[in-house]
């Protein structure tokens, strides 16, 4: 996947990669590796292997609109 990013950055300059991929994609290595290269992504979570995770977004009782806000880096960090 990333050989095919860097050939249309090679051939067309300036131009913005955006991906999205599935659980199968979701591992440390590969996300590390798309912000690294700066490219924009977004990738589902397989909550089968964070199922602690998906309780605490079930449990989230209050929701915060994030449109207007400026990322600061290139992976949102739940805590």
């Amino acid at each position: 996947m990333l050989q095919y990013f860097e050939k249309v950055k090679s051939q067309v300059p300036g131009t913005i990669i955006e991906s999205r991929m599935d659980s199968a994609f979701f591992n440390q290595n590969i996300i590390s590796l798309m912000a690294e290269k700066r490219l924009k992504f977004t990738a589902s979570i397989p909550f089968a292997r964070f199922a602690e995770l998906k309780t605490m977004i079930e449990d989230c009782s209050s929701w915060q609109d994030i449109d207007n806000k400026k990322w600061v880096t290139p992976a949102l960090l739940l805590n």
